[in-house]
């Protein structure tokens, strides 16, 4: 990810009031390997071969099993369809992979993925436990969540932390800058795409487990 020294050459660094991307480093904690062996885990719980489970989300038998071995990076769209198949969620599949009790997510301790496709890095805001379910997805430059719209089982709210992005919701092209609030519905597909010089942030907000 290109770090916030290159994105702004000297002299023109925005304060941290302008820009909360100015100050922030994200950790990048190798949760692809502990995802896949969850998929894995409910995948065989719920008594679904790999070419079964493959037909059932829509993907190759090959790629499930690279992604049960921690070998590829999905969209975030991909591993939500994934999740979906699973009867569980995007978020869930973090969860998951928290081994801490806290009530506190430190900045520091975020458990992170990090998805080469969509040029994007996903951590978690909220612990194991709770009604509700956050996260913060980090778009870098041409980073998008998937190849077209896809919907989500749940409703979400999404809050533009910082940066512009381009969002697709349903038949509607609109772009959100930083502030901006937006009430996704469930199963309406929707697309997010950094058409913009700079990366951007956006924290996605539901309930646990679709409820």
């Amino acid at each position: 990810m290109t770090s916030p020294s290159a994105r702004h050459p000297a002299g023109a660094q925005p304060s941290a009031s302008e820009d909360p991307l100015s100050d922030l480093e994200i950790p990048t904690v190798g949760v692809e390997a502990r995802i896949g062996q969850e998929v894995k885990r409910l995948r065989e719980g719920a008594g679904l071969s790999l070419r079964a489970f493959a037909d059932r989300s829509g993907f190759s038998p090959s790629f499930i099993s690279q992604l049960e071995n921690g070998q590829v990076s999905p969209s975030i769209a991909s591993l939500a369809k994934i999740g979906a198949a699973l009867n569980t969620t995007l978020p869930e599949l973090f969860s998951r992979s928290i081994e801490s009790e806290s009530p506190i997510v430190r900045a520091t301790d975020r458990q992170t993925y990090r998805s080469s496709w969509s040029r994007a890095e996903i951590s978690t805001l909220t612990p194991r436990y709770g009604a509700l379910e956050a996260l913060i997805v980090t778009l870098e430059p041409e980073g998008m969540s998937g190849k077209h719209p896809s919907p989500s089982p749940m409703d979400q709210f999404a809050f533009v932390f910082a940066g512009t992005v381009r969002l697709t919701l349903d038949q509607d092209v609109m772009t959100l800058h930083r502030g901006d609030a937006v009430q996704i519905v469930a199963r309406t597909p929707h697309q997010w795409q950094n058409t913009s010089r700079r990366a951007t942030q956006i924290v996605l907000v539901s309930l646990r487990g679709g409820r």
